[in-house]
């Protein structure tokens, strides 16, 4: 009897032994898990800082380069840039004074008169001045390829002889002429210094 009652004591001891280090194991499994998921929560809080500020940077990088020159609209500082392309192209070195824009609408002629052909696309022609005077005004309709090229053709100043208002025929001739010989032109971004100082010229018509 004495010994059956030594056995079960001991028993019992052994099971309270046992399901103390089952309880120590599962505590420190416990305090593994929640510190993992502090870890990875701390590591989620550091990379969502980074990519806000990574997203604030590239959207202040991102508004920069969309205008270098606040005040004005995009269109005014194309037509700035390709002034300035244009007049490098003729090695013009005066600055315009006057920069007067003139959208076209697909279908426009190349030249007002009678049997000139049309430009199949929207166009752009400007008349650019050092001076205010016809000598000194350059006149071009240009299209855009919007890659940062275009294709342009120079317009005459002023015409001369009956033959613009008098021979549909000719005028036809020379004004595909005109387009056959467009000029291909690259319109830098790297001369912004020159064509600040010419952008408020700009005026539409």
């Amino acid at each position: 009897m004495k010994k059956v009652g030594f056995i079960l004591a001991l028993s019992i001891v052994l099971i309270g032994c046992t399901s103390k280090n089952n309880s120590d194991v599962t505590s420190k499994e416990d305090s593994s898990k929640i510190s993992e998921v502090v870890e990875e929560s701390k590591a989620s809080t550091k990379n969502g800082q980074a990519e806000l500020a990574s997203q604030k940077e590239e959207s202040t990088n991102t508004a920069q380069t969309e205008n270098p020159f606040p005040g004005y609209s995009d269109d005014q500082i194309e037509y700035a840039r390709v002034v300035m392309a244009v007049y490098h192209s003729y090695e013009i070195t005066q600055l315009p004074i006057e920069i007067s824009v003139t959208k076209n609408p697909a279908g426009t002629q190349v030249l007002p008169f009678d049997g000139s052909v049309v430009l199949p696309e929207e166009s752009i022609t400007i008349s650019a001045s050092v001076d205010q005077t016809m000598a000194g005004t350059l006149i071009f309709t240009y299209i855009s390829h919007h890659d940062g090229s275009i294709s342009f053709y120079k317009v005459p100043n002023h015409y001369q002889g009956e033959r613009y208002t008098n021979n549909p025929e000719w005028v036809k001739t020379e004004t595909q002429n005109m387009l056959d010989q467009m000029k291909l032109l690259e319109i830098p971004t790297t001369n912004d210094d020159v064509v600040s100082e010419v952008i408020s010229f700009v005026t539409m018509n």
